[in-house]
């Protein structure tokens, strides 16, 4: 199996990205993962430069792409947001599990893998736009507290670091730059995001890191720098 310390080049790209979109978060909103670029890795190659906005359509859209509220209603909370994306995320996490699960070739699980990774980035960096743009602890216009915040992101984060699990041990043998790039993509996003709640709820990571107990092992297992840096996990 190719080793994960791959891209590191591109994630920074990424990730320094993100974090000038998301300027209140600070320059260490999104801590760059532990891949190394793959040998002759650039930017022009992976789809993403420092010219480039890794927002893609997205960076101009609202939370109506992500929490189902349209610009003409009240604006969503941070829980409509979180809770639109996991709706969303959800059925496409299932749906690639069981392609993946079905007997299809490698080269097969690559290419549907990153049609629907694609999919899930771009609405993780839709998500991070909305929360961005100052939303409150809503949920249904009602007040969300500290556990049901929790919740929330929690569900989030195993959704995806469960899926992350899965894409990278089926395509292990023909893992390509474009889909390991989708993986750290995804992965910084999600740190944007974690960040991005956490400022707004100062206890929140302790309510939270015992309700995704349950993938913290993928988390290193995987290297995922940026997560392990942000959820504080000791290993």
């Amino acid at each position: 199996m190719r080793s994960f310390t791959l891209l590191a080049a591109v994630t920074a790209l990424f990730v320094s990205a993100i974090t000038f979109a998301l300027p209140h978060v600070g320059s260490g909103a999104a801590i760059t993962p532990v891949w190394r670029a793959l040998p002759g890795a650039t930017s022009g190659n992976t789809g993403v430069s420092s010219g480039d906005n890794p927002f893609g359509d997205y960076g101009t859209s609202t939370s109506g792409g992500v929490s189902g509220h349209n610009g003409g209603g009240a604006k969503p909370g941070i829980g409509d947001i979180l809770a639109g994306l996991n709706g969303k995320i959800d059925p496409l996490s299932r749906d690639l599990t069981n392609k993946l699960s079905g007997g299809v070739t490698a080269q097969a699980a690559v290419e549907v893998s990153i049609e629907v990774l694609a999919q899930i980035k771009g609405l993780l960096v839709a998500a991070a736009v909305d929360i961005q743009a100052g939303v409150g602890l809503t949920l249904n216009g009602q007040g969300i507290d500290s556990h049901g915040l929790a919740g929330l992101l929690a569900t989030l984060i195993i959704i995806i670091v469960k899926l992350l699990d899965v894409v990278v041990k089926v395509t292990a043998s023909v893992q390509t730059q474009a889909l390991l790039a989708l993986v750290v993509d995804i992965s910084a996003a999600l740190v944007v995001i974690i960040r991005l709640v956490l400022v707004l709820v100062v206890d929140l990571l302790d309510i939270l890191k015992p309700l995704i107990a349950v993938v913290v092992g993928i988390i290193v297992n995987l290297k995922l720098g940026g997560l392990i840096s942000v959820l504080k996990i000791v290993y």
